[in-house]
């Protein structure tokens, strides 16, 4: 019996061996003609100390895309993009608003009704590098149209971090830019130049590392840091701070290994910062839980799509 299980031991040890010491080739195959899709639901609990008040910021924002693959060239992906749903809620200091693509009730809400299914063009490398986007354009002058002129501008700069070519641009890099330019072994780390929020350090570099292949998935784990730099202001939650704001991601990833599309994400991310100047001092600590799914529940029921919409639980969520 000793003699036998020191064989089994022996040759689960060369299997694993062989398991660690294969390369995986993690990159976009996407098929000509069929569509994809990313369900985002983001939650943004913050909390800012305003001249010695407490006030508290949660945010919610579901999203729901569609792309599908037009042509492949040259290692490029055409890609034509489309919101099927979009809902935000916000609950500021027991003030709670809600907004929804289902909904008629404000001009905001027929906005982002009148955005859905306007396409959107993206151009994106086998190893999920953004090349461009185009006619984004389109979706952001459908939601001001139902503004009166005079008040779009303003709007526009609202839009800019939550429907916007950035915000999109921040989505697509949070479920493909990570995936690594040469084949990888399990355990083994690579290092990508991330897109960081504007006023941070130039380059922001996360570490990314292959922990564990089984028969369908992928599973990577990320990590990084970055900090505001002297010269640059960063706008958060509409606030704009002085250098002194930090940024920490911690997240975990489950690729298809068939197409190297996103399966799941969790990206957790921290801020903390300090503004101060001669009309306001305020300390800010911002948390952004934010998971990404390839399967949208575009027919769910009012009632499931809903997370969140119950205000003391938002309030409580932190």
């Amino acid at each position: 019996k000793k003699s036998m299980k020191k064989i089994y031991v022996f040759v689960f040890s060369i299997f694993l061996f062989f398991a660690q010491a294969q390369e995986f080739n993690i990159s976009l195959n996407l098929e000509k003609g069929k569509s994809y899709e990313i369900k985002s639901t983001s939650f943004n609990f913050a909390k800012h100390n305003v001249n010695g008040q407490l006030a508290k910021i949660n945010l919610h924002l579901l999203t729901t895309l569609v792309f599908n693959v037009l042509h492949f060239q040259d290692d490029i992906y055409e890609l034509e993009g489309r919101y099927v749903y979009y809902q935000n809620q916000i609950l500021i200091m027991n003030n709670f608003n809600e907004f929804s693509s289902d909904y008629t009730t404000t001009p905001f809400d027929l906005g982002l009704k009148k955005m859905l299914n306007i396409p959107f063009f993206v151009q994106i490398s086998k190893s999920g590098k953004i090349i461009n986007i185009r006619e984004y354009e389109k979706v952001t002058d459908a939601i001001l149209s139902e503004f009166p002129e005079e008040n779009r501008e303003a709007l526009k700069q609202e839009l800019d971090e939550k429907i916007s070519e950035n915000s999109l641009k921040n989505l697509l890099n949070s479920t493909m830019v990570f995936l690594p330019k040469k084949k990888v072994k399990i355990g083994e780390s690579w290092i990508i130049e991330d897109l960081q929020p504007s006023g941070l350090d130039d380059v922001f570099e996360k570490k990314y590392t292959l922990d564990k292949v089984d028969e369908n998935f992928y599973y990577i784990s990320a990590s990084g840091t970055a900090n505001s730099t002297p010269e640059k202001t960063v706008v958060l939650n509409g606030i704009t701070f002085s250098p002194h704001l930090k940024f920490i991601e911690n997240s975990t990833f489950k690729i298809h290994k068939k197409t190297g599309w996103i399966n799941i994400a969790q990206i957790n991310t921290k801020y903390t910062g300090t503004k101060k100047n001669t009309e306001v001092s305020l300390d800010t600590d911002s948390v952004l839980k934010r998971e990404i799914q390839d399967t949208a529940s575009v027919t769910a029921s009012e009632k499931e799509r809903r997370i969140g919409v119950n205000a003391p639980e938002m309030a409580d969520g932190q």
